[in-house]
């Protein structure tokens, strides 16, 4: 899921699907934004976050039940 889809769930949703609220993405993305460095990137910094938290919610999930 994309992070256009995401921003429109609801707080309690948002944060099932990626493990932290929105509150809190947002302030990871402010954080990054101040800190640019290198080539553009074809992802923006949210989809990244996205899929970085999305992966990290799965990958914890098939150790504990793996």
């Amino acid at each position: 899921m994309n992070y256009e889809k995401l921003k429109v769930l609801s707080n309690e949703r948002f944060k099932r699907y990626l493990g932290v609220s929105k509150e809190l993405f947002e302030e990871m993305v402010n954080v990054r934004s101040r800190t640019r460095l290198g080539n553009t990137p074809k992802l923006s910094y949210e989809e990244q976050l996205c899929m970085t938290l999305t992966y990290f919610r799965e990958y914890e999930l098939s150790i504990i039940w793996g």
